[in-house]
């Protein structure tokens, strides 16, 4: 079967235009989707945080239709660390990309449940379990240590501290790392006072 010349020609234009049209709505509107920083804030890391599973939960029902949940702590959490980061929050249904933000890579952290899935840049991410209802949930509560840590050091780049975990549980991971830590100095401390006397 063939299909005529003109018919082709007017199926492509027609697809064309259908998709100039839809990347209206899935394109930044804006290369630079942040003002730029005030030269007093280039230090500041950015904090990027997903809204879906990361930060709220959102479920339909027949019966009552749509709810958003808050994940527990999530107040805490935004309210401790405004005190240290610039804090973005996105929501990602479609790819995170990062470069739109109109900061430096190297200090840009994105906290999401599906990190790894969903970005452009995964070595920014720092992933988190996924937010499904859970009330006993830490998770969120949990990085706050290991994010301050990272605020109150500025390491020249983050996606290298990033690295230095690969891809485990980055709460667990840096308590581990901390408790190993103070033991060591407890370990040098005693050495210490043992070479005085």
């Amino acid at each position: 079967m063939t299909v005529p010349a003109k018919a082709l020609e007017s199926y492509l234009d027609l697809r064309r235009l259908v998709e100039e049209h839809l990347l209206e709505y899935t394109e930044p509107t804006s290369d630079q989707l942040l003002p730029d920083l005030h030269p007093l804030e280039q230090h500041v890391f950015a904090l990027v945080l997903d809204l879906n599973e990361t930060l709220l939960y959102t479920d339909w029902k027949r019966e009552r239709g749509w709810r958003t949940f808050k994940r527990p702590g999530v107040d805490a959490f935004l309210e401790h660390l405004a005190k240290f980061y610039e804090i973005v929050v996105y929501s990602d249904q479609m790819n995170m990309d990062l470069s739109k933000l109109n900061r430096d890579p190297a200090k840009i952290l994105y906290v999401s449940a599906h990190a790894f899935d969903s970005s452009l840049q995964p070595e920014n991410c720092v992933p988190i379990k996924p937010y499904k209802l859970e009330t006993d949930y830490t998770a969120l509560l949990d990085l706050i240590p290991f994010l301050e840590y990272v605020a109150r050091n500025s390491p020249a780049d983050i996606r290298q501290v990033l690295q230095s975990y690969e891809r485990k549980d980055i709460a667990k991971e840096f308590l581990e790392r901390s408790k190993k830590y103070q033991r060591r100095v407890q370990e040098l401390k005693q050495q210490g006072r043992l070479w005085r006397r």
